[in-house]
């Protein structure tokens, strides 16, 4: 996602070629693709997005939480109502309220007034992609997962009418109309290895996939 400004990659999970799971995001088609799809939709819907990697496990890969402009405003602020809001959110979402690794961005974008993501890798996915292959995949799914379901398609929804569920939304993804709220849920037949092909993850998951394959050969002399 270079030239992208309204992105930015917090602490350990850095967007400067010093992982494995983001060279395998950016480097893949559906990567791209996402990148695409965000400067066309941020031109009539302004937003940001924060990535970072959380501090505890949380089990599921990632989780997204969106903030309205004018809380994040107000935050930049100091407004004492808007601060407990954007703890609340980071709680529900992550199972803290620490907001000191993201302090400083969260007032940079504040002050834009506009949108904002936040998405938090779950802890250890980036320790893992500098170990391992599969681990780089796998991190790289997660953040495709993310950035698709829970930014892209919430900026494609029309504000007029109620959002999905997070069941239907992983249901349809996954094509699995059994599958229950994530993580609570998250059957043994949609891990990683049986996603099925031909699913919107399916998809995600080869266009990953190939993208590894190719990081992976680059680096033999």
């Amino acid at each position: 996602m270079d030239g992208l400004e309204d992105i930015y990659y917090v602490g350990l999970f850095k967007h400067d070629g010093s992982t494995k799971v983001q060279k395998v995001y950016d480097n893949s088609s559906v990567g791209k693709d996402l990148a695409i799809q965000f400067q066309t939709l941020t031109k009539t819907t302004p937003a940001d997005v924060v990535i970072f990697e959380t501090p505890q496990t949380m089990g599921v890969g990632g989780s997204t939480t969106s903030i309205a402009a004018h809380t994040m405003k107000a935050f930049a602020k100091g407004d004492k109502t808007a601060i407990a809001q954007v703890k609340q959110n980071m709680e529900k979402s992550y199972g803290t309220d620490d907001l000191t690794p993201l302090q400083d961005v969260l007032v940079k974008v504040g002050n834009k007034g506009r949108r904002l993501y936040i998405v938090a890798m779950d802890a250890g996915t980036v320790k893992l992609g500098e170990e391992s292959s599969r681990g780089a995949e796998e991190g790289a799914f997660n953040e495709t997962h993310e950035f698709r379901l829970h930014v892209i398609d919430d900026l494609k929804r029309d504000p007029n009418k109620p959002a999905p569920t997070s069941n239907v939304v992983h249901s349809k993804y996954y094509d699995n109309p059994n599958l229950k709220d994530v993580p609570k849920g998250f059957p043994n037949s949609d891990s990683y290895d049986e996603i099925k092909p031909k699913s919107t993850a399916g998809q995600d998951k080869k266009s990953i996939q190939d993208s590894n394959k190719s990081v992976q050969t680059k680096k033999k002399p």
